[in-house]
């Protein structure tokens, strides 16, 4: 299986949906109202909701975008089109619903480091696969979130196609973050050739320590960034349960270690 390519290309196809929230929400500091929420009983990514009370939604398995509207669906297959092209078709389904729609541009506020230049018809069992592990990993992680109380969503970042999110650790006497620990779930990258789980605790002194003898996985330090990792092939039993032991154990030395 080339699950790289088939997430690369899914990664490439929700980009129609950020950019249209970008234009269209109130723009927040972190770019949030452009992140994805996944729905694992119908495959699909969802869009916070939008004017006129349309969702923009990907439905992975069918490999086609889905514009919702008080339970009527409109569908716009992704294969043999260009990213622009599946935009305008995009654009021009939504201006049909509201006028407002029209000065919508194809424009990215931010880099990806690939293209796909036309979508081509991917393989079923790839595109199950990315399902079991998005589903999996965003339960887990919202599970977590919930366990603990963090008022956060496990949502989708359509840069960088990772799932999860930080929470704080230590603030300093003006309620400034002093310490955080991020927890999500990876597409291959310049860290790892292979899908991950991570945990990444960040000081603002910066991290000065590693972690050792980890439950599972290995601490990793590249370009910047540092944390625990587990790479899918290292999972013995691939599961919601397996990754919420990953996670919890993680955190936990985590927390021990920056003291």
């Amino acid at each position: 299986m080339n699950l790289n390519k088939t997430t690369q290309q899914i990664h490439m196809a929700v980009q129609p949906i950020a950019m249209v929230t970008k234009q269209v929400l109130e723009n927040l500091s972190d770019d949030s109202q452009t992140n994805l929420g996944w729905d694992p009983l119908k495959s699909r990514f969802y869009s916070r909701a939008l004017p006129s009370e349309i969702f923009l939604e990907f439905d992975v398995l069918n490999q086609s975008l889905i514009i919702a509207q008080n339970g009527n669906e409109t569908t716009i297959s992704i294969i043999d089109k260009s990213t622009n092209e599946v935009f305008q078709a995009l654009k021009e389904q939504l201006i049909e619903i509201d006028k407002t729609y029209s000065d919508l541009v194809f424009k990215s506020h931010y880099e990806i480091d690939f293209e796909v230049e036309i979508f081509t018809n991917l393989p079923q069992p790839e595109l199950e696969l990315f399902c079991k592990q998005r589903s999996f990993a965003s339960s887990a992680i919202q599970k977590y979130f919930d366990d603990e109380e963090i008022e956060l969503e496990a949502r989708t970042w359509p840069h960088h196609f990772d799932v999860g999110d930080f929470f704080i650790i230590e603030k300093d006497e003006e309620g400034n973050m002093t310490q955080t620990i991020g927890i999500g779930w990876a597409n291959a990258d310049n860290l790892l050739d292979e899908p991950y789980a991570y945990v990444s605790p960040w000081d603002i002194d910066g991290i000065n320590f590693k972690v050792t003898n980890p439950k599972y996985g290995k601490w990793l330090e590249k370009e910047g960034w540092n944390g625990l990792v587990l790479p899918y092939s290292q999972f013995k039993d691939f599961s919601m349960d397996s990754l919420m032991d990953f996670y919890q154990s993680a955190i936990s030395k985590c927390e021990d270690t920056m003291g």
